[in-house]
C-alpha cells in the first residue's frame, strides 16, 4: 500500500493515473492543455509523436501545476500573524473527490490524506482541548465542496475554496485549493481534480510548547530487557490504522507502552515509530518462540483496554485494522 490514500502527486504518476482511468484520453488531455494557456495536439504532432501522447501530458501536467501554485500562492498569501506561521503546499490530483452527481459527499480518504499532509509538516491533526476537531475531516469538506462559477478565477478555468479552522475562539489554520476538474466518463460520472493546496498553520510560542510536552508524553519508554548479546531473534513491523485522529496517538501509545510492560522483557519496540495521522508504524523485537501473529494479538488485546467508554463529549474511534506489514527471524 502506497502513502496516499486518495491522490497521485507526481506529474509522471497523474499521467500514468489519467491515461489508465479517462474514458477519452484525448479529451482529457485537451483540458489540462487548455490549463496551460496550450492549444491540444494536432492530428500532425500526434502522427509524429508515433501516436504517443504520454511526453506532452506529462509536460503539460507540470505545467498546469505551476499555473495553479502561482493562482494557490496569490488567493491565499500568509497571513499577518504575530504568532509562527507553517505553510504547507501541495500540488495532486484526486482521484474521486466525491462520489459523482448523485453522491457529493467527500469521500473519507481525503480526510486522511489531508491530515498525511499536515503530518509530513509536524503540525497536528487534532485541535483544540474541550471538543478536540479532527482537523483533516473538517479541512476535506471545505477544501472539496462542489465547484461553483463565483469561486472561478478571472480565465475561468480554475477554481477555488477556501478553508479555515477556528478552535476556541483563536485561527489556527486558513488557506484554500485551485483546482480544475477532469472529466474520466460520461456526464454524472464523477471526475478527478487536479488542485494545489495552500495552507498556512498558525500556532504561539505557549502552544508549541504544549505540542512538545504532547508529544513527549507519548514516547515508549522501554521495560526491563532480557536480551544478551548474539541471541536470535525475531523482528516485526506492525501498522495500526484508525479511521481517524480524535485521541488515537494517546490510545496507540498507551497500548504499545503495555504491550512492552506486560511481555516480561520478550518484546522490545525498536525506535524510531512513523506515524501520519491515522496510520501508526512500529518495529518491535521478539524472542525467536513469539511469532508476528502473537505480537499483533497482544497489540490488539492492549488497544482494546486502552480505549475508554464512549460519552457525547467525547466519543471513541472505532477499533482499528492491525497489519503484519514486514517479518524476519534473526539466527545467531
Amino acid at each position: 500500500m502506497g502513502f496516499w490514500s486518495s491522490l497521485v502527486n507526481t506529474a509522471a504518476q497523474a499521467a500514468h493515473w489519467v491515461a489508465n482511468n479517462a474514458g477519452s484520453i484525448a479529451k482529457v488531455a485537451s483540458v489540462i492543455a487548455n490549463v496551460t494557456g496550450k492549444a491540444a495536439m494536432t492530428e500532425e504532432e500526434m502522427a509524429a509523436a508515433g501516436d504517443n501522447i504520454l511526453p506532452r501530458l506529462r509536460a503539460d501536467i507540470e505545467d498546469a501545476e505551476e499555473e495553479l501554485k502561482s493562482q494557490a500562492v496569490e488567493k491565499f498569501p500568509t497571513p499577518n500573524s504575530g504568532g509562527r506561521i507553517t505553510t504547507v503546499g501541495m500540488p495532486a490530483l484526486w482521484k474521486s473527490p466525491s462520489g459523482g452527481q448523485n453522491y457529493p459527499k467527500v469521500v473519507p480518504e481525503i480526510a486522511m490524506d489531508i491530515n498525511r499532509m499536515l503530518a509530513l509538516e509536524g503540525i497536528p491533526n487534532t485541535l483544540g482541548k474541550a471538543a478536540p476537531i479532527d482537523v483533516g475531516a473538517s479541512l476535506a469538506e471545505k477544501l472539496f465542496a462542489p465547484p461553483e462559477f463565483q469561486r472561478s478565477l478571472a480565465d475561468g478555468k480554475l477554481f477555488w475554496n477556501g478553508a479555515e479552522e477556528i478552535v476556541e475562539g483563536k485561527l489556527r489554520i486558513t488557506g484554500g485549493v485551485v483546482f480544475y476538474q477532469i472529466p474520466l466518463g460520461n456526464p454524472g460520472s464523477h471526475e478527478a481534480w487536479h488542485a494545489y493546496i495552500r495552507l498556512h498553520y498558525i500556532s504561539s510560542p505557549k502552544e508549541d510548547k504544549e505540542l512538545a510536552e504532547e508529544r513527549l508524553a507519548l514516547a515508549i519508554k522501554q521495560g526491563p530487557s532480557q536480551w544478551r548479546e548474539g541471541q536470535s531473534y525475531n523482528s516485526a513491523t506492525l501498522t495500526v490504522q484508525w479511521n481517524g485522529t480524535r485521541a488515537v496517538d494517546k490510545i496507540t501509545s498507551a497500548a504499545v507502552q503495555k504491550l512492552v510492560d506486560d511481555s516480561n522483557g520478550k518484546v522490545r519496540f525498536l525506535k524510531p515509530a512513523v506515524i501520519d495521522g491515522t496510520r501508526f508504524k512500529y518495529q518491535f523485537q521478539t524472542a525467536v518462540e513469539i511469532g508476528p501473529a502473537e505480537v499483533a494479538a497482544a497489540l490488539s488485546t492492549a488497544l482494546d483496554k486502552s480505549m475508554k467508554s464512549p460519552s457525547p463529549d467525547h466519543p471513541q474511534p472505532r477499533m482499528p485494522q492491525i497489519r503484519i506489514s514486514n517479518m524476519q527471524t534473526y539466527v545467531a
